[in-house]
């Protein structure tokens, strides 16, 4: 069964299920529009960083969840986007936030290709160290060049306004509920894009790649391409979350290069569920959830936090979104 018919068969499962349906209608209405409205402010930034790291795990999952290759650079990627932001402000003053957000995604993007041509020579651990060692590099040189990152001590951002209808319509981005919104149809946008691109040729390939490189190459397939076209993706949306992060907090520093921020992705896709692109975005959001909300509560808060983890990597190995497949797959079962 292709794909189109496969998510037909979907639809029309939904369809024929009036209960479910408007279920998934509530949920969604809830979701977008109820929830920014009653909660307040410091619940809607908890949401917005919710959204943008689940952005983060997706753009990551794309890469490790599809092809299987691990990077431990990310985070290179994910500061390049704040800095692509925060320079141009500082520097040229107000420019078009969907400009800088496109010119986020580009540095970040061309950053990835370099790196993945050069590294893409090795595999496995060999890929993933090589990926740490050029975001180390980057790391120092933010760090250093403190005329223009602002070295440790990061740059404040002056955020201009929103455009939205050209000459018509202008929003405040500091305003928490309407860069909710902006959030929402950015991370949609990015899901589908990437749902789309995982269920084309190139993803069948990069699954190909996944389960036994050596095939591909003996049936003539030039692997090395794809694997760098997925990090070259994956590079410019981790970008593109950098740089809605740099944009909510008007901030960026030099922590966002961290080499944990590399670790904590790659924990939050293999909780969420590598390879479903969905997984790692609810499951990005719901660990920095708990994170912060744990730490408001304890200080050593790390503790049952990483214990949680372990149970997690235990007892459901394809993450989060494992357990909700099995599930539906039982209800689904139970309705027939």
């Amino acid at each position: 069964m292709s794909m189109k018919q496969r998510l037909s068969a979907k639809v029309a499962a939904v369809k024929n299920n009036p209960q479910r349906l408007a279920v998934y209608l509530l949920l969604g209405v809830l979701f977008v529009f109820v929830l920014p409205a009653v909660l307040p402010n410091s619940r809607i930034n908890l949401l917005n960083r919710m959204l943008i790291w689940g952005l983060f795990a997706m753009a990551y999952d794309f890469m490790y969840g599809y092809s299987g290759m691990v990077s431990f650079g990310h985070a290179a990627l994910f500061g390049l986007g704040g800095y692509a932001v925060a320079i141009p402000l500082r520097e040229f003053g107000e420019i078009s936030i969907w400009a800088l957000l496109i010119l986020a995604m580009v540095v970040s993007g061309v950053y990835a290709l370099i790196v993945g041509t050069i590294a893409i020579r090795t595999r496995e651990v060999y890929f993933a160290i090589l990926t740490l060692a050029f975001a180390e590099m980057i790391y120092i040189l933010v760090i250093n060049f403190t005329s223009l990152t602002g070295g440790y001590d990061g740059m404040p951002i002056l955020l201009p306004q929103l455009t939205v209808i050209p000459g018509v319509m202008q929003v405040s981005l500091y305003e928490a509920g309407t860069y909710y919104y902006m959030l929402i149809a950015i991370v949609a946008a990015a899901y589908f894009m990437l749902r789309r691109l995982a269920n084309s040729p190139m993803g069948t390939i990069l699954r190909g790649v996944r389960e036994n490189i050596e095939r591909l190459e003996y049936i003539g397939i030039d692997e090395r391409r794809y694997r760098i076209g997925a990090f070259s993706i994956s590079g410019a949306i981790s970008g593109l979350a950098g740089a809605l992060y740099a944009i909510d907090l008007s901030f960026i520093g030099a922590e966002t290069l961290e080499v944990i921020v590399s670790g904590e992705v790659i924990v939050w896709t293999i909780l969420g569920g590598k390879g479903t692109l969905l997984g790692p975005l609810f499951g990005g959001a719901a660990v920095y959830a708990i994170e912060e909300i744990a730490s408001g509560i304890i200080t050593w808060w790390l503790i049952p936090v990483g214990i949680l983890f372990i149970l997690i990597v235990i007892f459901l190995p394809d993450g989060v979104a494992g357990l909700v497949k099995s599930g539906l797959k039982r209800i689904r079962n139970t309705d027939a």
